[in-house]
């Protein structure tokens, strides 16, 4: 069929369950409520090994409001695992626990508080053992095992596949590369937690609802586990607010709430905290890989041998097959007639890792794409005509046994080439153009391109039988209406929507008269779940032919009423008829009447099985799909030598789509997977370090904002697959693949480190190339807390004498409280437990702006960021203030927050601002409940640091405060109210606030802000430089240089701001100067980069803010975030 032959397909419709999101409606696994619900916690394991001795509830189950107290003894002793051949997982730990966050008990109560207070009375004696936090040291350590099965010790999968003689290949080979490449692991990051509510009913039957991806398959897994038959027990797949892969498991939680439910006879819901998420997440192996590839001069691939070891963490998952997909998928993108594949899943102490967005494919995918671009160099040839002329051939077999069908690849990377300039740009670097007044010196812009390929659903089910790999039921009804019943869930991707687009297209209806029902296993036929990019090719055939059976039998029952042929009539706009003769056409609730009365009730069934395709060996049946899609991705970016700092201009991405059912939806699905797939090239971690997850929040683990995300330009390639449904492929992983190598050899290219990844080598960023592996790194978290405020009196005075008064009355038992974006967050933590907040946000006179830049000026301290940034009079005459207030964490975040709030914001460190459990875990500091510094053990004294974006330049600019206490006033300078010290890093008393921030007039002066950080927006400064100086002349009178984010305090740099005096700004007094700054800079391990590199940074921007001072080429801008 052809575009003009579709009234629905290829139209860019909105989704059906588009509306209800917008507006709130969706009602997601935490959001539902059942009358005498019980809410449920999980007691998880602080230990990332350890034996359990012991465990007693007693203390538990006697507190009030707790209804039932569980451990692993409380559940069949099975163990369980989503693939077969890994049945290693226990809901509760009974003898062991493997990671952090391994569930060991389970409790149910009256509310989630006393359910998490409840968890802290257990007592559990455990015996640790020794951690194996890496890929190298689990292999060093045979003696140490995790588990008792697999293919070695500590080694859960090897795998070995060799097609054809690759040292015969090499020999015959012009040009033969052998590189070692390292792919860091990431999770997923949905917005929607994991959550599930279970019901146990007095019939002895059970509803679990649960933000799964995989319905069917939990549905498999519970009767065992429960010990209690298939048939009473019914799984409803909630709306699900982001997967990716991370809700494909059996979870803990599931299980525990649907036994704690048995036994309370109540229904009972667990919702995960975020920290949870990044213990259960399932997330992206690391991997370090191994390649050796020959090529002819042509560029063509002669072959290839390549070897994975993949960090499993502490459970099977879906580890068998990811194994296999760091593999099998290379060579169905280019020509590779002799392939050998190697590759081992090792068991390490941390969080299992599983299916995330392209299963196993992109790290194998960047080691070729990358090893591609450097053969290339060597051999003198374009990269992108390279790939293009060894490109897979459609309708062939490789020479694993894959069978490709059509293959749009060569279209996609000629469609990238072509708008992004790909052939004027590729040679090289270039300087910076865009800003090349004030660009930094070595700042250089170029572009990169990678291709990839990935499936369209897998070809073998997780457990092998013969029965479909998806059903439809479709039900027509005599308002006209047609009801699907389809087991898969929707997880974002839209299909819903495609369930209800085909059968409309077939059917002649609009999609609104369509009401699509999922996953529900009492209700729709089986789907295996929403995983390998299969939904809409498996359910959509599905859907497509229970369409046609409907159809089929209404157009019989026209056919007779209009006495013509069924073949020539035609379904659209609503009714049906003979096109010739379309007045006489009936209403489609007329023929649904007339096919009801004929057939009797109108409810036809389609299924689709995959092509049985597999290899003729062992594991073949992994890698083998119906069809593959491709993508070919064109990146322009620039580095800044000097920092490292890699900011991406644009992405240029085009995917083979097969057909495009939605372009729209489908567009949706690429653009996100580029943004994913960026984020995991330059942030995105999963980083260990003390035994601990070190970012177990979304604040501190980062990824990108909208301001880090360039211009992606979208092409959609069809090439009218026969095996999808009206031609249509994948479209929701396969784009993800190409990013990360596209930025990667484009930064390999530069000068001057061969490094695939961020220059700073403390980064996050997911891939390192051409380097050794990682170093070891130990275990991850504790028990995850929740994150709610602590019970407190609120007190809204009208004066600041009655606020005053209110804090002295109260002593240590209060605080104040303005904007609360820093103090609510630390409450949830537990870090600061006032009794009594006294609310500031009432008092007028502590807010506004008053005076002129030339006479001096006076802030509120209640006065918000937004408004700071905003003021003219502080734009014109105080630029580094208002600088500084507009780069504080978010937009959200300045509208709420006040300028006095950050004057004295809380110092931050990476061992203190976590959740009570994390803290608990690694050994409390002395800033909250211990009594050592962690980044300083030796040291009587907190290093924690000072965090506020505007002290630094308020002490630049000579500002004082006016504190009101209850027994009077005083005015301070502002740099009389810091010490250096973590704990009291401020100098007022307990009951004063600070009422006034004081600007001397601006007449003279100039000033800038420098900010360091990783991402656009919300993060905290780990460096920032503010710079005054005022200019006699062309030479400067006066200087003041002060650090932030390197000490506790403010750091000031007396002897860079004396060095300037009397001198002109010179670029080699600015070096000199910005050597002398960095001395008072010293950093410690306690925030985000390494301390070695943000001291390096501390010179380079000092020197970049005297330089846009100076109105010299290079000066930095506002905030030079480095990703």
């Amino acid at each position: 069929m052809t575009k003009q032959d579709f009234s629905i397909i290829g139209q860019p419709l909105p989704k059906i369950d588009a509306w209800a999101k917008v507006v709130g409606e969706t009602k997601y696994a935490d959001d539902f409520f059942l009358p005498r619900m019980a809410y449920g916690r999980l007691l998880r394991s602080p230990h990332g090994h350890a034996l359990i001795k012991s465990i007693d509830v007693s203390r538990a189950r006697e507190l009030p409001g707790v209804y039932a107290v569980i451990t692993g003894a409380d559940l069949p002793r099975v163990k369980f695992g989503i693939l077969p051949v890994s049945q290693d997982e226990e809901a509760l730990c009974t003898e062991k626990v493997r990671m952090v966050g391994d569930a060991v008990a389970a409790v149910a109560a009256v509310d989630e508080e006393t359910a998490e207070r409840a968890c802290r009375l257990i007592e559990v004696g455990y015996e640790p053992l020794p951690t194996l936090m890496s890929i190298e040291a689990a292999l060093a350590h045979p003696e140490i095992r995790i588990h008792e099965y697999g293919d070695g010790p500590n080694v859960h999968k090897n795998v070995a596949l060799q097609f054809g003689d690759v040292e015969a290949a090499f020999a015959a080979s012009d040009l033969v590369r052998e590189d070692v490449f390292f792919y860091e692991g990431n999770t997923h990051l949905p917005m929607e937690q994991h959550a599930a509510v279970a019901h146990a009913t007095p019939d002895g039957k059970l509803t679990l609802w649960s933000s799964t991806q995989t319905p069917h398959y939990v549905h498999r897994l519970l009767p065992r586990i429960l010990d209690m038959p298939a048939a009473h027990i019914r799984v409803v797949a909630a709306p699900v607010g982001g997967g990716f892969g991370g809700k494909l498991d059996p979870f803990a939680h599931e299980i525990a709430a649907c036994r704690l439910s048995q036994l309370t006879g109540r229904p009972v819901k667990i919702a995960c905290s975020r920290e949870e998420v990044f213990y259960i997440h399932r997330g992206r192996h690391p991997v370090l890989m191994w390649i050796k590839t020959g090529f002819t001069k042509a560029g063509d691939i002669t072959g290839c041998h390549l070897k994975t070891w993949l960090d499993g963490g502490a459970y099977g998952s879906y580890g068998v097959a990811s194994t296999f997909y760091t593999g099998v998928i290379n060579p169905v993108t280019y020509k590779m007639p002799v392939y050998k594949f190697e590759g081992a899943r090792v068991f390490t102490n941390k969080p299992p890792c599983g299916p995330k967005r392209g299963h196993g494919t992109p790290q194998p995918r960047f080691a070729l794409e990358c090893q591609l671009d450097k053969a290339a160099e060597q051999l003198g040839l374009d990269p992108a005509e390279m790939r293009a002329r060894i490109l897979a051939e459609p309708y062939t077999k490789t020479a694993n046994h894959l069978t490709v069908t059509t293959i749009g690849l060569g279209e996609c990377i000629d469609r990238v080439v072509e708008a992004s300039g790909w052939r004027e740009k590729w040679r090289g670097w270039r300087s910076d153009s865009a800003t090349a007044s004030t660009a930094p010196a070595g700042k250089r812009r170029g572009v990169g391109i990678a291709a990839s390929a990935y499936m369209t659903g897998a070809g073998t089910a997780i457990y092998w039988n013969s029965m479909p790999h998806s059903g439809v039921v479709l039900r027509a009804d005599r308002s006209g209406g047609v009801t699907v019943l389809c087991g898969a869930t929707d997880i974002g991707q839209g299909s819903d929507s495609i369930l209800a687009y085909l059968p409309a297209e077939v059917l002649g209806i609009e999609p609104k008269d369509v009401h699509v029902h999922p996953a529900d296993t009492s209700l729709t036929p089986v789907d295996l779940g929403s995983y390998s990019s299969r939904v809409t090719l498996m359910c959509g055939m599905a859907a497509i032919q229970a369409a046609g059976r409907l159809r089929g039998v209404i157009a019989q029952a026209v056919a007779e009423k209009l006495e013509v042929a069924a073949e020539s009539l035609a379904f659209r706009d609503r009714k049906v008829g003979v096109p010739d003769q379309w007045e006489r056409a009936l209403t489609f609730t007329q023929a649904v009447e007339l096919a009801e009365a004929r057939h009797g009730v109108l409810a036809f069934a389609g299924s689709y099985a995959p092509p049985k395709r597999a290899g003729k060996y062992k594991g073949g049946g992994v890698g083998p799909s119906p069809c593959y899609s491709y993508s070919a991705c064109v990146v322009e970016l620039s580095v800044d030598e000097e920092t490292g700092e890699v900011e991406l201009h644009d992405v240029w991405i085009a995917h083979d789509i097969g057909r495009a059912l939605n372009p729209l939806l489908v567009e949706g699905q690429v653009e996100g997977s580029v943004y994913m797939g960026i984020g995991e090239a330059l942030m995105e971690g999963q980083v260990f370090r003390k035994g601990l997850h070190k970012q177990p929040s979304m604040l501190d683990y980062k990824s990108p904002t909208t301001l880090e995300t360039p211009d992606i330009h979208t092409f959609l390639v069809e090439t009218d697959d026969p095996e999808g449904p009206f031609g249509a492929k994948e479209a929701g992983q396969g784009p993800l693949l190409p990013v990360p190598p596209a930025i990667a050899t484009r930064i390999w290219i530069g000068p001057p480190a061969e490094s695939c990844g961020p220059a700073d080598p403390a980064t996050n960023g997911a891939t390192r190339a051409y380097g050794r592996p990682l170093p070891e790194r130990s275990g991850p978290a504790d028990p995850a807390t929740m994150m709610r405020l602590p019970p407190f009196t609120y007190l809204a005075p009208r004066t600041l004498h009655a606020a005053a008064t209110a804090l002295a009355e109260h002593g240590a038992d209060a605080m104040p409280v303005a904007g609360g974006t820093d103090l609510f967050p630390n409450m949830k933590r537990r870090q600061f437990e006032p009794k009594v907040l006294v609310g500031l946000r009432g008092i007028r006179e502590l807010t506004g702006i008053r005076g002129r830049g030339r006479e001096g000026m006076t802030l509120g301290a209640g006065t918000t960021l937004s408004a700071v940034a905003a003021h003219p009079e502080i734009v014109a005459h105080y630029g580094a203030l208002a600088t500084a207030a507009g780069l504080v964490s978010s937009p959200q975040l300045r509208n709420m927050g006040t300028l006095g709030g950050n004057v004295c914001v809380d110092t931050r460190c990476n061992y203190y601002n976590q959740s009570h459990e994390w803290r608990k875990a690694i050994g409390f500091c002395m800033k909250k409940d211990g009594d050592i510094c962690l980044v300083a053990p030796g040291s009587s004294r907190c290093w924690a640091v000072s965090s506020s974006d505007t002290a630094p330049v308020l002490w630049s600019l000579g500002a004082r405060v006016r504190l009101v206490g209850a027994s009077g006033e005083r005015v301070v300078p502002l740099e009389a109210l810091y010490r250096d010290d973590g704990i009291q890093y401020l100098t007022k008393q307990p009951g004063e606030l600070v009422a006034d921030i004081v600007l001397p007039p601006a007449d003279g002066w100039t000033s800038a802000y420098l900010k360091l950080r990783r991402r656009g927006s919300f993060d905290f400064p780990v460096l920032g430089v503010a710079v005054a100086l005022r200019m006699d002349g062309d030479r400067v009178g006066e200087a003041r240089i002060v650090l932030g984010a390197v000490a506790s305090q403010p750091r000031p740099a007396p002897d860079a701001a004396a060095a300037l005096a009397g001198e002109r700004l010179t670029p080699e007094l600015i070096t000199r100067v910005a050597d002398l700054a960095a001395g008072p800079s010293k950093p410690l391990d306690n925030t985000d980069f390494t301390h070695p590199y943000r001291k390096k940074m501390t010179r380079v921007f000092v020197a970049r803010a005297l330089r846009a001072l100076a109105g010299l080429p290079g000066g930095g801008r506002a905030a030079e975030e480095v990703a």
